[in-house]
C-alpha cells in the first residue's frame, strides 16, 4: 500500500502471492509466442525444434501429382524465411515419431530399478528435511531482524532523521530480502510426505515409459512429452537423429544415469544374457552418483549432505524444489542477506 509517497505492507490478503504472479506472467508470455495447431494439428508440436537455428518445426503436408499426400517436420524459422541460411531438411513426421518412440525406450526403467532409485532419492529428500529443520529457526530469527530494521526506518522518517528518498531506497532493499526469506519459509513449508507423493506421481512415468507412450493417444503423448521434456532437437542430415533435453526433476534424476539405461534397455531388447548384470551396474551407479551406501564414497556427489538446505546453489533444494512445482528463488531473486 502506497501512503505520502511511502510503501507498507497491507494488512489484508494478497489476491496472488509474488511466485504465482511471475509465473502467470511467464505463461502469458509463452502464449505470445506460442505456436497454432488449428491447421495442421499434431502432438509433436510444440515440442520438437530445429537442431540448426532452434525454431519450432512446422507441420507440411506435400501433394504429389498422383494426389499422395506426405505430411513432414519442416523448420519454422527456414519455411518463414527468418532464418533463410538453416540447412535443415524438411522430414518426414512419421519417422520423428518413431525417433521419439526410441527415446521414451531407452530411458525405460524396469520396476527393481525404480524402486531402488525411489530408495535413494527418498534418502536425499529425508536429509534435507533434518537440514531444513535445523536452519529455520536462523531464518525466521532473520526475518523478525529485518522486519524491526524497516520499523525503525519509518521511525527515523517520521522524526526527519534521514530524507524520504534514502529511506524508500532502504524500504526497497529490506523488501528484496524479507522477499527471499519469506519465498523460502512458504517454499520449504510445505508438507515432506507431500514431496515424496511427487516422486511416486514422477517415478511412475518413467517405469516402463517406452510401453506406456507407445500405447497411449496423442493427446496423452503430449501431455507425456511436455511433462518429461523441454524439448526435442531434430536434425536431418545423412539421418535423422532427435536429442531429448529433459525437463526438471526428470533432468536431475535421469541425467545421471540416461547412458546406463539406454545401454540396460538396449540389452534387454536384444534379449542379451549380460542384461541382470548391466541391471546392477546402473543400481550401483545411481547409488555412487547420490552418494548412497558405500560406493565410491570419495567422490563428491552434486547431492551430498554436507551443504546447507538454504544455501543459493543447492541441488537438492532445487530438486526438492523441482517435486513442489514451485520455482527457486535463486533464479529470480538473488541477493544477500545480512548476516544472523
Amino acid at each position: 500500500m502506497r501512503y505520502n509517497g511511502v510503501e507498507y505492507d497491507g494488512i489484508h490478503e494478497s489476491l496472488v502471492s509474488e511466485e504465482d504472479w511471475e509465473r502467470v506472467q511467464q505463461v502469458l508470455a509463452s502464449h505470445i509466442n506460442g505456436e497454432r495447431t488449428l491447421k495442421h494439428p499434431h502432438y509433436l508440436k510444440s515440442t520438437i525444434y530445429c537442431g540448426e537455428c532452434g525454431c519450432r518445426m512446422i507441420v507440411s503436408n506435400e501433394k504429389k501429382k498422383n494426389g499422395t499426400v506426405y505430411p513432414y517436420f519442416v523448420c519454422g524459422g527456414r519455411h518463414s524465411k527468418r532464418f533463410p541460411d538453416c540447412k535443415m531438411k524438411a522430414v518426414l513426421i512419421d519417422v520423428v515419431e518413431k525417433k521419439i518412440e526410441e527415446i521414451y525406450d531407452s530411458l525405460s526403467m524396469p520396476r527393481e530399478i525404480r524402486e531402488q532409485l525411489q530408495t535413494v532419492l527418498n534418502k536425499v529428500i529425508e536429509n534435507e528435511r533434518k537440514k531444513f529443520a535445523a536452519e529455520l529457526d536462523g531464518l525466521q530469527r532473520e526475518k523478525v531482524k529485518l522486519e524491526h530494521q524497516r520499523k525503525k526506518l519509518l521511525e527515523a522518517h517520521y522524526n526527519d532523521a534521514i530524507p524520504l528518498d534514502l529511506m524508500k531506497s532502504e524500504q526497497r532493499e529490506i523488501a528484496k530480502k524479507l522477499a527471499v526469506i519469506e519465498h523460502d519459509i512458504n517454499m520449504h513449508g510445505m508438507t515432506f510426505d507431500e514431496i515424496i507423493g511427487n516422486l511416486d506421481g514422477v517415478m511412475e512415468l518413467i517405469e516402463d515409459c517406452g510401453k506406456t507412450y507407445r500405447n497411449a493417444p496423442p493427446h496423452t503423448k503430449r501431455l507425456l512429452n511436455q511433462a518429461i521434456f523441454e524439448r526435442f532437437l531434430i536434425f536431418s542430415d545423412d539421418t535423422v537423429t532427435a536429442e531429448p533435453e529433459l525437463a526438471e526433476p526428470f533432468k536431475k534424476i535421469l541425467e545421471p544415469i540416461k547412458t546406463d539405461l539406454a545401454v540396460m534397455n538396449e540389452a534387454k531388447h536384444n534379449g542379451s544374457m549380460r542384461f541382470a548384470e548391466i541391471a546392477q551396474n546402473v543400481v550401483r551407479h545411481i547409488r555412487a552418483f547420490f552418494r548412497c551406501g558405500d560406493y565410491l564414497e570419495h567422490e563428491k556427489s552434486p547431492y551430498s549432505s554436507d551443504s546447507n538446505f538454504f544455501e543459493l546453489n543447492s541441488s537438492s533444494k532445487d530438486f526438492l524444489v523441482d517435486l513442489k512445482g514451485l520455482e527457486p528463488s535463486t533464479s529470480r531473486m538473488r541477493t544477500e542477506r545480512s548476516p544472523s
